[in-house]
């Protein structure tokens, strides 16, 4: 009975794919790139692949369109996913040509997270590549400056500064796809640069961890950008509930080179 819960969890992730949503682009019939997710709720908060794929749609004149999956459960390191049957079902179903590795929010700040990290990223990227995909680092992001991340008791051991943070993630980041040869989208370079640049664009959850949609579609952004090579036009897909100055705020900033 658990493995079938988890499992329904697993396919309501899957099928979950915005339907409700209004302004959403039509289905495309061009060449597909394929895309796996996996990690947790940093990549499917507001269906940030589904965002992904809608910008692929409305950027036509491209000749190709993205076509995602995600493979996601809550609170599980990428040595964990790796061993999830249900997990494995998924990276199986198909050929990727990408498979995104996103680990835990404080990976590079607690040892043993970051040991699970570096098993995962190893198995993972490995497999990937045995299968033709590209495996792809999701460089993570900090916890949101300012708040009691960095000022509880409990917390302050461990994310100690938004400084502090920042450079661990970067560097191991950096040291993890030099050895394991990977492709790196650094979301976490723009998450740090807007917070100093841009902090009007409200990129965190009310939890200072998890992201806005803001966040989630300039995560999309970012990856539709670093997988493609494709600069974004001003016609692609924008979430209802943006404005469209709020949308031209987060597309010029996906269009910067940051660090």
């Amino acid at each position: 009975m658990k493995h079938f819960l988890s499992l329904l969890i697993v396919l309501f992730v899957l099928t979950s794919c915005g339907d409700s949503r209004t302004n959403v682009p039509p289905p495309s019939n061009l060449p597909a790139i394929y895309v796996l997710f996996v990690g947790d709720a940093y990549t499917s908060s507001f269906d940030m692949p589904v965002m992904l794929e809608y910008i692929s749609r409305t950027n036509a004149e491209k000749g190709f369109q993205i076509k995602t999956a995600m493979a996601v459960k809550p609170n599980m390191n990428l040595d964990q996913l790796w061993n999830d049957p249900d997990i494995q079902k998924i990276f199986k179903e198909r050929k990727w040509d990408f498979v995104v590795l996103q680990p835990p929010g404080t990976w590079a700040v607690e040892n043993q997270i970051q040991r699970g990290a570096y098993e995962g990223a190893r198995v993972w990227s490995l497999a990937a590549q045995q299968n033709g995909a590209k495996p792809v680092w999701f460089m993570t992001w900090i916890r949101k400056p300012g708040t009691e991340w960095y000022s509880q008791k409990n917390f302050v051991a461990i994310t100690r500064s938004p400084e502090f943070m920042y450079q661990h993630i970067h560097k191991q980041s950096q040291k993890l796809v030099d050895g394991y040869k990977m492709m790196i989208v650094p979301v976490g370079d723009y998450w740090f640069y807007s917070d100093k640049k841009h902090p009007e664009i409200p990129l965190y959850g009310e939890d200072g961890n998890f992201p806005s949609l803001q966040g989630s579609f300039l995560n999309s952004l970012i990856f539709y950008r670093y997988l493609t090579g494709v600069e974004i036009n001003e016609n692609t897909y924008r979430p209802p509930e943006l404005s469209h100055e709020q949308f031209l705020g987060l597309r010029n900033l996906a269009s910067q080179t940051v660090r």
